[in-house]
């Protein structure tokens, strides 16, 4: 009898041995399963933050490129003179350019090109070159600065420069670098370089 109890509570022993066993293996496994849970989520939380914060950091670097290239062009046709009291309408035009009434040049610009469509490349380059410093229709800029450099030779390396710029501020990339890769002349050539090493 005493063996048989002694083998009793040895049997019992045992078992609790091994049910305390699987029950630690069991909560070590729910615990890994806790941590690989906790892991999941954060690699997933991780690669989302890295996701949006590149995607919007990419916005800004063509809003930022374009700011730090964009320049108006400067008025070569009609310089402002101090001492001229008349002007003709080309030269009030070019005079409000410059000293940005923008909404007054863009009239006049639009006079002229009526009265003077022979000159009417110019005219729309330099209106294009309002309307992305106003920051009021980049689309009309590259409408204008598109049909500019498809239509006529005149000025078309300073038109693909500022389609490239417009291009950038609307957030195209590629189709910026694409025109600044069209400009085969020296018109901004180091500044033209570098910005397509930029965007490459």
């Amino acid at each position: 009898m005493n063996d048989r109890l002694l083998q009793k509570v040895i049997a019992k022993s045992e078992y609790k041995k091994g049910k305390t066993f699987l029950q630690n293996l069991e909560q070590r496994n729910q615990k890994n399963k806790t941590y690989l849970l906790w892991a999941a989520c954060l690699a997933v939380l991780i690669s989302l933050t890295f996701g949006i914060t590149s995607f919007f950091y990419k916005q800004d670097t063509t809003q930022t490129l374009f700011a730090k290239h964009f320049k108006p062009y400067e008025n070569v046709i009609a310089p402002i003179s101090r001492n001229k009291n008349t002007q003709n309408t080309q030269e009030r035009a070019f005079y409000y350019y410059e000293t940005k009434q923008y909404n007054n040049a863009l009239v006049t610009f639009d006079s002229l090109i009526t009265t003077n469509p022979n000159n009417k490349t110019i005219y729309n380059f330099y209106k294009a070159n309002i309307f992305l410093q106003q920051n009021t229709n980049t689309e009309k800029a590259i409408k204008i600065l598109k049909h500019n450099s498809e239509s006529s030779n005149y000025w078309k390396d300073k038109n693909l420069w500022f389609l490239a710029l417009a291009y950038l501020k609307n957030n195209n990339k590629d189709l910026a670098i694409k025109t600044l890769e069209k400009v085969n002349t020296n018109f901004k050539k180091k500044q033209r370089l570098k910005l397509l090493k930029t965007l490459k």
